[in-house]
């Protein structure tokens, strides 16, 4: 008892910045897995450090070593983990930093417009060629990305640069037409 208490008397003010810090970010991981509703591999997560955190302190109360193997193993299992986290939410993380990347909070979709005009008139020629070619069973793969796109993909096609239209998405998708294509990429209000 006299250790643990020996331990809380030595805090010091970098300490409790240092478990703040870590409460902090495990409130951000919870609301994240919270959002994507996946509690478990959150709890998974916590329970591998408190764990961890246990044997640690097992490990040092009880000195020679105590534990350390198993402090080890956990050490490479959270690792693992906080591997297949990111492996797993790839696309969710990328789109995080995106947001924290974008200056003053700008809207990665009205990046490409003028003002919100451009993105009205930009969606509604978009609805009518894709009811146009509904009607005509045309089938249309069409890429909306608020983002660069990697140069590979924009090699294997032909360059357009236009400006959105229903006309234009029509005739692309058109199977008798010389430039007909099974996708397009749109960004803002171009077709790429």
């Amino acid at each position: 008892m006299d250790k643990i208490y020996a331990y809380f008397k030595n805090i010091s003010l970098l300490a409790i910045v240092d478990i703040a810090t870590c409460l902090f970010l495990l409130v951000l991981a919870f609301m994240f897995f919270y959002h994507k509703r996946s509690l478990r591999v959150f709890l998974t997560l916590i329970g591998a450090i408190v764990a961890k955190v246990i044997i640690d302190a097992l490990g040092v109360f009880l000195g020679n070593n105590a534990f350390a193997l198993c402090s080890e193993v956990l050490r490479y299992f959270l690792l693992f983990l906080l591997v297949a986290v990111v492996v797993v939410y790839q696309s969710d993380l990328r789109s995080i930093f995106q947001r924290i990347a974008t200056p003053h909070g700008i809207d990665l979709f009205q990046e490409g417009f003028g003002s919100g005009d451009d993105l009205h008139a930009a969606t509604d020629e978009l609805l009518s060629a894709l009811q146009t070619m509904a009607k005509q069973n045309t089938g249309a793969i069409i890429i909306i990305t608020p983002t660069t796109m990697d140069s590979n993909i924009l090699e294997t096609g032909t360059e357009l640069n236009a400006k959105i239209s229903a006309p234009l998405l029509v005739s692309i998708f058109n199977t008798k037409a010389p430039l007909h294509d099974g996708a397009v990429i749109v960004k803002g209000n171009k077709i790429l």
